[in-house]
């Protein structure tokens, strides 16, 4: 029948789909990528496969400029490649009082040292590659400060008895958890990371964050951040994973929880630079393209 459309937006089709769809549909199609490595290259196969499908007015968009770049050196006409962001909903993911946050946790869990000690998150599944390794040794480093763990564990670890799992916790509840924090750590030490949505939610709750100088989440920070550097192994294929220095994180968590001023002025710049990245100015983005 008639089409009552303009274009069309694929989040991660199948391959065969995309085949199938570019000869029964006339209009423009932007395929949005999550990311281009990992899952054994799976990502990155897929990646290319819907790369060679594209027509003259067709696009990949992957959802940072750090992917974009990743994936050009892979293709033969990178103007395909059309990076767009990620949005985060400023109405929900906003600064609220932060000792009321820890009040309402401490009673919760029954843990009165969310009231006690400066508090450092890590709002993710909890597992090598996102950084749960350097996270427990940078706990092990700063005994006076509490380390709390928002998201899945993968599996039991041994831990300093400074780091508290919060678990999973529904969408509805995260800007709750976010507000308790004093710091947000994003120590993602794999390049399929490549728009971290913890990373804008806590910018948008306020938050000053030390995160690695990988992936996407640096285009994200801008200035209101602590970068660590990382380790690349050049001799990785695709290059696809690094080494990040717990004494690096220990001390741009200290000098952030040291300095009140420094503090709350990231936490400040972080949330005006979050707005920037309202899902409404991603949707203008996907209809301009």
């Amino acid at each position: 029948g008639q089409m009552d459309f303009d274009a069309v937006v694929m989040f991660a089709p199948k391959v065969d789909d995309l085949a199938f769809f570019r000869h029964v549909c006339p209009a423009p199609i932007v395929v949005r990528l999550s990311c281009c490595f990992g899952g054994d290259r799976e990502f990155f196969n897929k990646a290319l496969n819907c790369y060679s499908l594209l027509r003259p007015y067709d696009a990949l968009s992957p959802k940072s400029a750090y992917c974009a770049e990743e994936l050009a050196s892979h293709v033969f006409n990178e103007s395909y490649l059309k990076p767009i962001t990620n949005g985060v909903d400023l109405d929900t993911f906003r600064p609220t009082d932060k000792l009321a946050a820890r009040k309402e946790i401490a009673d919760r869990t029954g843990d009165q040292r969310l009231l006690e000690m400066p508090v450092v998150g890590f709002c993710s599944r909890f597992e090598p590659s996102k950084g749960a390794y350097p996270f427990l040794r940078t706990a092990d480093l700063n005994p006076d400060v509490l380390f709390v763990v928002i998201g899945q564990q993968f599996a039991p670890v041994t831990h300093p008895p400074n780091v508290v799992f919060l678990g999973a916790q529904p969408y509805d509840q995260m800007p709750l958890y976010y507000n308790l924090l004093d710091v947000l750590c994003s120590l993602s030490v794999y390049s399929y990371e490549s728009c971290p949505s913890t990373v804008l939610e806590g910018m948008a709750c306020g938050l000053p964050v030390v995160a690695t100088r990988f992936s996407g989440a640096t285009e994200l920070l801008g200035n209101c951040e602590q970068l660590i550097e990382v380790d690349r192994f050049e001799d990785e294929p695709l290059n696809m994973c690094g080494y990040v220095d717990p004494e690096a994180v220990s001390g741009a968590v200290r000098g952030l929880l040291e300095s009140k001023v420094e503090r709350l002025e990231l936490g400040n710049q972080a949330r005006e630079r979050a707005e920037r990245f309202s899902w409404d100015r991603t949707a203008k983005q996907h209809v301009a393209l």
